[in-house]
């Protein structure tokens, strides 16, 4: 009489997707339990979160804000060091909250720290993928609000929210990118909010010219560079300006209903 043996190779199989399955799913927990503990430390950090969410008016009650965009790296020479240090002093004697990309390295701690020495009030907002990188362990700046974001865009259209105008100090790319976004949205009226460049050994000088050219060439309208953009090397000179700037009133959306109207 003939007996069926088992398939081995079958069961053995089996087994190991079983405990295949089994692996996937610890591993699956693990990495949530650690996603989790990060997510805990990373908002644990911040000194305060309470201005998530809250507008300006209900966090500074009418107060003045500056929003800076300025590099997190320090440059190659000590002016630039000296004009952020002296932007934050500056701010904080006019009794102006400073908006920044809440970091402390660079150029970006120099101006924190120098406005936090003066007796400034800071508002920080930084994206989560950034906080281990621009702000690192510093108990020499006090923020009144710290906010972490879930992205780069939403940081930018946080910071504008909270601004009433914008500071431009040297920086890379990503300073430049911000900045040119907020000449954007006031040209395109999403804000009505100047935007000032601190002209350091010259930085924005052919930047500012690339802007003068493109107004020659027709792309850009001279108000609008004119009512927009404001451009000095001294830092109390440029936040008079930038506070005593008429708003610019972006006709877009006015010539574009009158466009419409006339098909």
């Amino acid at each position: 009489m003939m007996i069926d043996r088992p398939n081995l190779s079958g069961i053995a199989v089996g087994a190991m997707l079983m405990l295949c399955s089994i692996y996937l799913m610890e591993l699956s927990k693990k990495k949530k339990k650690c996603k989790g503990e990060e997510d805990e430390v990373a908002v644990g950090s911040v000194n305060n979160s309470n201005g998530k969410g809250k507008s300006k008016k209900q966090l500074y009650q009418g107060k003045k804000t500056v929003c800076a965009f300025l590099g997190s790296s320090v440059g190659t020479r000590n002016d630039y060091v000296e004009a952020a240090r002296a932007l934050g002093k500056v701010l904080a004697d006019s009794n102006l909250v400073l908006v920044y990309g809440g970091g402390n390295i660079g150029l970006m701690g120099e101006l924190a720290r120098a406005h936090d020495k003066a007796g400034g009030t800071l508002h920080g907002v930084i994206p989560r993928n950034l906080f281990e990188i621009e702000l690192v362990s510093d108990n020499t700046v006090q923020l009144e609000n710290q906010e972490v974001t879930g992205s780069m865009h939403e940081r930018k259209q946080r910071m504008a929210e909270l601004a009433d105008c914008f500071i431009c100090l040297p920086g890379g790319f990503g300073t430049m990118e911000e900045m040119l976004e907020a000449i954007t949205w006031t040209k395109l009226g999403i804000h009505k909010k100047p935007v000032g460049l601190l002209n350091v050994n010259g930085f924005w000088t052919n930047m500012h010219e690339m802007f003068s050219h493109a107004v020659t060439e027709g792309f850009v309208g001279a108000d609008e560079l004119n009512g927009i953009v404001c451009i000095d090397e001294d830092p109390e000179t440029l936040v008079q300006k930038l506070l005593s700037s008429d708003t610019y009133d972006s006709d877009i959306w006015s010539r574009a209903n009158s466009k419409r109207s006339d098909e």
